[in-house]
């Protein structure tokens, strides 16, 4: 990695190691001439992060449908929440 923090490099503040996470992943990685003649995105082994995204959504629906109803209840508690803060009146027992 070139500008990031090697095996040797001391550990930083988490702001500071945040910076480098991100330089790393944004850096992209070195090719060579058999990664440059494929430009398409074709990932027949599911190795990267968005062909296993792809494949964990289509073989798990209901494990979406999970994530999709618990968000759906924390944005409901977080509007309860609100509501109470802005209306302490209206929620009183």
């Amino acid at each position: 990695m070139s500008g990031g923090a090697g095996e040797g490099s001391p550990v930083g503040s988490v702001g500071e190691e945040a910076l480098r996470l991100l330089r790393a992943l944004s850096t992209p990685p070195a090719r060579d001439d058999a990664d440059a003649a494929a430009d398409d995105h074709a990932c027949p082994n599911g190795w990267c992060p968005v062909c296993g995204v792809v494949a964990f959504v289509r073989d798990n629906p209901e494990a979406v449908q999970q994530v999709t109803d618990s968000a759906a209840s924390v944005v409901r508690a977080l509007r309860d929440l609100y509501d109470a803060a802005v209306n302490p009146k209206d929620h009183l027992s």
